[in-house]
């Protein structure tokens, strides 16, 4: 049996009748599973059931997490963030506010950023971890995001300090991405105690 086949099958079936939170989780495994197979397709097939479906009417029915945070995580395996942000500035307005707001939400430490934030620190990526925040900060100055880049660094180098990842000539770098001499005060002294 074709796989690829299978799958779109499935999806044919699926995309046009999503009532329930187990649509929408098997909606997410079609598409991660053809994100193995064709990335191209599989972004396709997200961005039609974003443009489809209004997230603002049907947030309090149904749990989108799957697609609108899950699926991007997965979707970072095999793009950059500037990447997935320009993939959401295609979709419809109420809907590209919605995702970039939980997905990019800094007073959630469950949130699909901080998700990637730990895999990186996981896997010692620092450099691309620079990058990352480099953009989450400068790209909030463009949008209309509630954000606050200090207490963004401020839950960054928490994680890295409670996976033991204490590199302090990065983290001191990490600091230096605060806008104002107090925050970037306020920063180091999360650092006194591994100096």
């Amino acid at each position: 049996m074709n796989k690829a086949l299978y799958i779109e099958k499935l999806y044919s079936k699926l995309k046009d009748e999503v009532e329930f939170d187990e649509d929408v989780e098997a909606l997410f495994t079609i598409l991660k599973n053809m994100l193995k197979i064709n990335p191209k397709k599989s972004m396709k097939y997200w961005v039609y059931l974003m443009e489809k479906y209004n997230l603002k009417e049907l947030n309090h029915e149904i749990d989108f997490t799957p697609l609108t945070e899950n699926y991007l995580l997965e979707l970072l395996k095999y793009n950059d963030l500037e990447f997935i942000l320009n993939l959401l500035q295609s979709l419809p307005n109420d809907n590209n506010i919605i995702i970039k707001k939980d997905f990019v939400n800094i007073f959630n430490k469950k949130s699909g950023i901080y998700q990637y934030i730990k895999k990186l620190i996981r896997k010692k990526e620092f450099t691309k971890e620079f990058e990352v925040l480099s953009f989450i900060i400068n790209e909030s100055k463009n949008d209309k995001w509630t954000f606050d880049t200090e207490v963004f660094l401020k839950n960054v180098i928490m994680i890295h300090l409670q996976f033991n990842k204490k590199d302090i000539h990065f983290l001191l770098k990490l600091t230096n991405l605060a806008k104002n001499d107090k925050d970037k005060a306020l920063l180091q002294t999360l650092l006194i105690d591994y100096i």
